[in-house]
C-alpha cells in the first residue's frame, strides 16, 4: 500500500504557477478559446516537469472536481494527458485514494476514457480492491455503500417482476449489500441511510 496524502493545498507549485494563473484568469473571464489555448501551455509544462508538486496539485484538484462549480471541473485535455496517467498508476500500486477518484470520474463524464484504459473492471471490483488497500478509507466506504445501495433499490423494485440474473446469484448480492451497509453504518453519511434504504436492507437480509 502507498503512502497516504492529503490533497488539500490547492495552490499551484512554483514550476507552473505563472501559467496556471493566466489560465484561471481567462477562464474566470469567460474567453474560453483563450483558456483553452493556455491550458494546453499549462499541459506542456506539467508534462516536461512530472515533479512530486505538480503530481499533489493535481491529486487536489480532484478534490472538488465533482461539486456544481463549473470553475472545479477538470477539462478534457488536462484529465487525459495529465491526471489519468497518475490514477492509473495509483491503481497499479492499489492506491485507495487514487482508485476512488477513477470511480467518480467514471460517473462523471470520463467512463470511455476509463473503460480504454482499464477495460471491464467495474466500480464495485475498483472500489473493493482499495477497501482492501485502506479499511477504514471514509470515502471509499461511502462510495461503496452508494453502490451496494443501488444495488439493493433494484432488487426491491426489479427483481420480483423481471430476473435478468439468476435468483440464487441476485440474493447473494442483496446480502452481501445489506451486510456491508449494516456492518459500516456508523461510517456512513447520514444522507445516504434514508429509512427506505433501511427497509431495503431488512429485505436484502430476508434474501428478498
Amino acid at each position: 500500500m502507498r503512502r497516504k496524502h492529503k490533497h488539500m493545498n490547492k495552490q499551484a507549485p512554483p514550476e507552473i504557477i505563472d501559467e496556471w494563473s493566466t489560465y484561471q484568469t481567462l477562464r474566470d473571464a469567460g474567453l474560453k478559446k483563450q483558456a483553452n489555448i493556455a491550458l494546453l501551455l499549462v499541459i506542456e509544462k506539467i508534462k516536461k516537469n512530472p515533479s512530486e508538486s505538480i503530481r499533489e496539485f493535481l491529486l487536489s484538484l480532484c478534490e472538488t472536481a465533482f461539486g456544481r462549480d463549473v470553475r472545479n471541473k477538470i477539462q478534457h485535455p488536462l484529465f487525459i494527458d495529465c491526471l489519468l496517467p497518475i490514477l492509473l498508476e495509483g491503481l497499479k500500486q492499489k492506491s485507495a485514494q487514487e482508485i476512488l477518484y477513477i470511480v467518480k470520474f467514471r460517473s462523471h463524464g470520463f467512463s470511455k476514457e476509463i473503460h480504454n484504459s482499464i477495460g471491464d473492471l467495474s466500480s464495485k471490483e475498483l472500489l473493493k480492491m482499495a477497501l482492501d488497500s485502506d479499511p477504514l478509507h471514509i470515502g471509499i466506504i461511502n462510495q461503496l455503500a452508494c453502490n451496494y445501495i443501488d444495488d439493493l433499490y433494484f432488487g426491491a423494485h426489479h427483481l420480483p417482476d423481471a430476473l435478468i440474473i439468476e435468483l440464487e446469484h441476485a440474493k447473494k448480492i442483496l446480502r452481501e449489500s445489506a451486510e456491508f451497509i449494516i456492518k459500516n453504518r456508523p461510517l456512513i453519511h447520514e444522507d445516504e441511510l434514508t429509512p427506505e434504504s433501511w427497509t431495503v436492507c431488512w429485505l436484502g437480509m430476508q434474501g428478498l
